[in-house]
């Protein structure tokens, strides 16, 4: 029965210990303050500074103004001379015929393996004695 306590108490523990890690890892990731949007990250805008000066805004405006890019016209491109034919290559000759292997001889036949000794027969368990409850 104290083996059964024992076990008892053991998964209580780290039950316990789980349910504390997982309350410890919510809090903190609210800590953070982490946001699941689809919102861009930014920083907000320092507009003074702690002595009153006010500091002038560094944000830019973002848009490009398309321009007009003059693209160079195609020439065409000089004709290439024809290449002479070239020989054909000389032909090579045929491998010889490689000769038969020779003929391997048989293996023998292994020898029949000795019969093994019987087994001697396990002596009677004693009988467990009765658990108290």
């Amino acid at each position: 029965m104290m083996k059964n306590r024992k076990w008892v108490v053991v998964g209580a523990a780290s039950t316990l210990g789980l349910g504390l890690t997982g309350f410890g890892a919510i809090s903190a990731a609210n800590a953070f303050g982490a946001q699941n949007s689809s919102d861009d990250a930014g920083v907000a805008a320092i507009t003074e500074s702690p002595n009153g000066d006010r500091i002038p805004s560094a944000a830019t405006s973002t848009t490009i103004a398309p321009t007009d890019v003059a693209t160079p016209a195609a020439t065409p491109s000089a004709q290439t001379a024809n290449t002479p034919n070239t020989p054909n290559s000389p032909q090579t000759a045929a491998s010889p015929v490689s000769p038969a292997s020779p003929q391997t001889p048989a293996s023998p036949v292994s020898p029949q393996s000795p019969q093994s000794p019987q087994s001697p027969v396990s002596p009677i368990s004693p009988a467990s004695p009765v658990s108290a409850d």
